[in-house]
């Protein structure tokens, strides 16, 4: 069995503030590139992910081609 991996400690609260205030879009790309490549383990442990999910939701709605 895999063992389970926790990406709430790099990507919690203040990661998501840093990255919704920032003004770059590469560099919110980039960050977004590192949750991608975190998240994809077989097992992820049990947290709260509404803030990570609410972010990208948030972000998923902008217009700029990079992050589409």
């Amino acid at each position: 069995m895999a063992p389970e991996v926790d990406i709430l400690t790099t990507f919690n609260g203040d990661w998501i503030t840093t990255l919704e205030a920032e003004k770059k879009w590469l560099i919110k790309k980039d960050e977004l590139v590192k949750l991608i490549e975190a998240a994809s383990v077989p097992k992820l442990k049990e947290g709260d992910y509404s803030g990570v999910v609410a972010c990208l939701l948030k972000l998923s709605k902008d217009s700029q081609v990079v992050v589409a």
